[in-house]
């Protein structure tokens, strides 16, 4: 036996579309991943697959540079040289500079949330940031996908591995 529950007619003037009210840790919370994610797709290497142009890695150069090498001299107490480039993401610079941002973007959040007078741009930022990290995303795993399909970053090796090299390192 089912059950039927008679629901009034919608109106015309309900169908559309109210702006969403977020809460406040909904807000705060957007905007540091704007902030955080916007400049991670800029000041590394996702800004070259989104976008096909000549332009410079904005991650080492500065300020984004000046401010990476101080971090990393004064506050992680790095005595060695940075390294740049390289593409791996997993070099001392790169950690600084992820800590960086996050430092950044953390500043910038209570910056923002303090002088926010208009939520309802929130909403709409929110449509086209969410395009915008869709496609870095979707351009870096493309570009990733096809150096592994065209052997560009890991050639086919010449040498082969044969029981006696094996020896040494497998089980």
């Amino acid at each position: 036996m089912t059950a039927t529950v008679n629901l009034p007619p919608i109106q015309a003037s309900e169908i559309e579309e109210q702006p969403r009210r977020w809460r406040g840790t909904t807000r705060v919370a957007f905007r540091f991943c704007v902030l955080y994610f916007g400049m991670y797709v800029v000041f590394t290497q996702m800004l070259g697959s989104l976008v096909r142009l000549p332009l410079p890695r904005f991650g080492v150069i500065p300020p984004m540079h000046t401010v990476v090498s101080w971090t990393a001299t004064h506050v992680f107490h790095v005595t060695g040289p940075l390294v740049l480039g390289g593409g791996s993401g997993d070099k001392t610079y790169d950690w600084v500079q992820a800590f960086c941002m996050l430092v950044i973007a953390i500043a910038g959040t209570a910056l923002w949330t303090w002088r926010a007078t208009r939520p309802q741009f929130e909403v709409r930022l929110h449509v086209w940031f969410h395009v915008f990290v869709r496609l870095a995303l979707g351009a870096t795993m493309i570009q990733y996908g096809m150096s592994k399909v065209i052997p560009l970053q890991m050639p086919s090796s010449s040498s082969r591995l044969t029981p006696d090299a094996c020896s040494t390192w497998c089980f």
